[in-house]
């Protein structure tokens, strides 16, 4: 019952998304402003959690493409390994890329703040990713190295385009959609896959018994 509530009822579970969504504009601004507070230091949680399902995310996609590699009995580099050396490849050179744009747009001479916003989470991003590889974690994987990575690029690039001075945030006046659409893709995602991942478990689970009773 679990696993087919995770992966059916899908117009149901659209019509309520849809239907919140469109409730939440008729709630007046005085009414959000709890919300707002609450939603101030909660947060720090919510993007510990988040940042945890996504490593989850890592995981599988990682182990999911090395169990095709390894049902396909290929001795030929060119398979799901070099898919996955080339996903990491992809998700760090748009950090890359997106480091020095921050760079460039928000971290200008003038705005100590978001220079070291920027080097934090560059340094600390490669930090990470130099344990991952290393021998002090036996279970890291490159390409969970890297969704982290490029999650830590997005956050800062979100916390710099929310910043209201215009003079260290050339998006201030007009605003920027696309952080609320990368957030949501990546709120998506996070919480998608390790219900996708347990509604698996359950099933086989299910499975597993059914047969040893039989």
């Amino acid at each position: 019952v679990g696993a087919k509530a995770h992966r059916g009822f899908w117009f149901a579970k659209v019509f309520a998304l849809v239907g919140t969504l469109v409730a939440s504009l008729f709630v007046s601004n005085d009414a959000m402003v709890p919300y707002r507070e609450v939603a101030r230091y909660m947060s720090f949680f919510f993007l510990a959690v988040q940042i945890l399902l996504l490593v989850d995310f890592g995981y599988s996609w990682n182990e999911k493409w090395l169990a095709y590699d390894e049902e396909s009995d290929s001795d030929s580099f060119v398979g799901w390994r070099l898919a996955i050396v080339v996903s990491a490849f992809v998700l760090y050179a748009a950090s890359i890329v997106g480091w020095a744009l921050m760079y460039a747009h928000f971290g200008h001479g003038g705005c100590p703040a978001q220079q070291t916003v920027i080097s934090l989470a560059l340094i600390g991003s490669l930090l990470l990713t130099g344990v991952s590889i290393s021998r002090i974690a036996p279970h890291g994987t490159l390409l969970t190295s890297a969704v982290v990575t490029s999650y830590t690029t997005y956050l800062a690039y979100s916390a710099l385009a929310s910043h209201p001075d215009a003079a260290c945030n050339p998006f201030a006046e007009d605003g920027d959609a696309s952080t609320v659409v990368v957030g949501l893709v990546v709120a998506a995602i996070s919480v998608a896959s390790p219900a996708w991942n347990a509604a698996g478990s359950q099933a086989a689970l299910l499975r597993t018994s059914e047969a040893a009773g039989s």
